[in-house]
């Protein structure tokens, strides 16, 4: 038995020579979560979807710098972590410790609440208004910085 076979772990090896039916890939890859972009169902008059992110950083200008700086004609942080979307800053806001005052504006108490203790603590809230993905399909998740809390339809 060579050296190589011995400290390959059983499944892998099996995918290397391919009796499992999966591709190293598909094994490396199964912990990510895989959503396919789609266009979700319309919101009706009066209405609007919007998305909630909530993640911490070291200051006001470091969360807008990661949601709307780019430099040498380059896609932002946000729009480079979320590669299913397409986003259109101009509707994308950020909220630095003033994630609670934000959400009072448009949600009962109860979904305020609810939406603090997803956050966790965290001291940025990121909403990214539907009209951002420009009638496009989309799919949206997690990023590095930021945690994806859901879709909202709310009303304008």
């Amino acid at each position: 038995m060579s050296i190589f076979k011995r400290f390959i772990p059983l499944w892998l090896s099996g995918v290397a020579t391919g009796n499992t039916g999966l591709s190293v890939m598909d094994v490396l890859t199964s912990n990510r979560r895989r959503v396919e972009p789609t266009l979700p169902p319309p919101t009706g008059p009066g209405k609007m979807r919007i998305h909630l992110f909530s993640g911490d950083f070291a200051s006001k200008d470091t969360a807008q710098h990661y949601c709307f700086y780019t430099e040498n004609n380059r896609p932002e942080d946000l729009t480079r972590e979320l590669p299913d979307a397409y986003i259109d800053t101009a509707h994308v806001e950020v909220q630095f410790n003033a994630a609670r005052t934000r959400l009072e504006e448009f949600l009962l108490p109860a979904d305020v609440a609810r939406y603090m203790k997803q956050m966790d603590g965290a001291n940025t809230l990121v909403i990214i208004a539907e009209p951002a993905f420009g009638g496009l399909a989309y799919a949206l998740n997690d990023t590095t910085r930021l945690h994806y809390l859901g879709p909202l339809v709310v009303d304008v």
